[in-house]
């Protein structure tokens, strides 16, 4: 792929099923101009299923694959996009490597129930940037603080000393936490979050169906950043999730009267949202079709994945005798 060249992308876990993100990630990835080019999922009519309705949506039906394995070496492409369940990142990265591919995965990058998922996300950033290809994890929440910025900080500096991010998971249960953290930890790396942690408290509740999760994170620079996060699994459509900096709090609010549309209320103002997932998309696909492209490293990634690590000890002690086996 030349520079400025439309990507060839494949989507491994292109299955809306149980909240999966596939199916959104392939229609911007096209409105950003890519061209989605192939699918994987485990099962070849599941791909084949996928394939079909992106073809209604884009106008073009991708490729379908029975495997990634299959996909990633036998189609022409330039980039994957991961959405497949986070234990998987590891094997589906390796494949991606191996081709050439860039990479735009779902969160969290890695994962394991003990130390050495950030210094496994380290070597896969390290190993993706000498091979001169992009590697991104999907970050949503910056974009969100970044357009509260005027609403949130009507002086015009955005200090943050206090940030709470309040999510509700679709399920209940200890794999919440790598599923919902990594929101809050995208957060506070693009704050300039270090990675280490001070104090952490973390609470269960309702048959591990919410935890509280409070934290210090210290900062490169700027003073620390007192932390919360608060989950609440819930089922149903739309999901309430806020976000509160320094005092200011604002709430998503889903609008599907006239299609999918997201916006966040402050007090009374309501602040009309470009979907956070399109823009970190769009954002990949910019860096595919840079010079250079393997150059611009994601900063954040690595302090994200040390804040996810550093914290799960609390987060597993908390948990009840009884939930745990013990």
């Amino acid at each position: 792929m030349t520079a400025g060249e439309a990507p060839r992308v494949g989507i491994i876990g292109p299955s809306r099923r149980r909240n999966g993100t596939g199916g959104f990630v392939a229609r911007f990835l096209h409105g950003a101009g890519a061209h989605v080019a192939a699918v994987a999922a485990t099962r070849l009519e599941s791909a084949e299923e996928a394939a079909r309705r992106l073809g209604a949506e884009l106008g073009r039906a991708p490729s379908a694959w029975p495997s990634p394995a299959d996909m990633v070496r036998e189609a022409e492409l330039d980039a994957v996009v991961i959405c497949s369940p986070f234990p998987h990142h590891g094997e589906h990265l390796g494949l991606a490597l191996e081709a050439g591919l860039h990479v735009l995965c779902e969160k969290p990058l890695v994962w394991r129930d003990g130390p050495g998922a950030a210094e496994s996300a380290a070597r896969w950033a390290e190993r993706f940037e000498a091979a001169g290809l992009v590697l991104q994890h999907n970050a949503q929440w910056p974009f969100v603080l970044e357009a509260l910025a005027p609403w949130v900080a009507p002086s015009g500096q955005l200090c943050v000393r206090r940030l709470e991010l309040g999510l509700s998971p679709s399920a209940a249960g200890p794999e919440m936490y790598p599923e919902s953290m990594p929101h809050l930890a995208s957060l506070l790396a693009a704050l300039g979050a270090t990675g280490e942690v001070r104090l952490p408290r973390a609470r269960w509740g309702e048959g591990l169906g919410s935890l509280e999760l409070d934290f210090t994170a210290p900062r490169r620079e700027d003073p620390p950043v007192e932390a919360r996060l608060v989950l609440r699994a819930r089922e149903e459509q739309p999901r309430p999730a806020w976000l509160e900096v320094d005092g200011a709090r604002a709430d998503r609010e889903v609008l599907l009267q006239d299609g999918y549309r997201i916006r966040m209320r402050v007090g009374s103002h309501a602040v009309d949202l470009e979907d956070p997932m399109e823009q970190t998309v769009a954002r990949f696909v910019r860096a595919c079709r840079a010079p250079g492209a393997g150059r611009m490293r994601d900063a954040t990634l690595v302090p994200s994945m040390l804040l996810l690590e550093h914290l799960w000890p609390a987060v597993r002690q908390a948990i009840p005798s009884a939930a745990r086996g013990g």
